[in-house]
């Protein structure tokens, strides 16, 4: 979701934003999805956070049990998968290195910190 600050709108940024019923909730690795694309058309399977690239042009985000770390481009609203953590089960935070090039990521379930390169060509992604 984002906020408009000057406005109090508040508007799905990418996802369906479809609520979750209470069976889905207890059995949370099996509810959502995974997609890629734009808008309504990108899937999650929860997403416990996320992060701005410097220039705020992105909006980095941990989906934690598709344990992939993911792109939503805050103008076009694309998704884009910058990392899949397969043997790094729940990825829960992401932050960015001031420079764009690396994204930290903790990862709840594997008990660890992981840093992920972000290729030159797609810096600020």
């Amino acid at each position: 979701m984002q906020v408009d600050t000057s406005s109090g709108v508040v508007s799905t940024l990418a996802g369906s934003g479809e609520t979750v019923n209470w069976e889905c909730q207890a059995n949370v690795p099996t509810c959502g999805g995974f997609a890629d694309g734009t808008g309504d058309a990108a899937a999650f399977r929860y997403v416990p956070s996320g992060a701005l690239t410097p220039d705020e042009t992105y909006f980095i985000v941990a989906d934690y049990w598709n344990h992939k770390v993911r792109a939503v481009n805050r103008e076009t609203k694309q998704v884009t998968t910058l990392a899949s953590l397969d043997g790094i089960a729940g990825p829960a935070d992401v932050v960015m290195s001031p420079d764009g090039g690396t994204l930290y990521v903790s990862a709840r379930l594997g008990q660890r910190i992981v840093a992920v390169t972000v290729p030159p060509a797609t810096a600020g992604v």
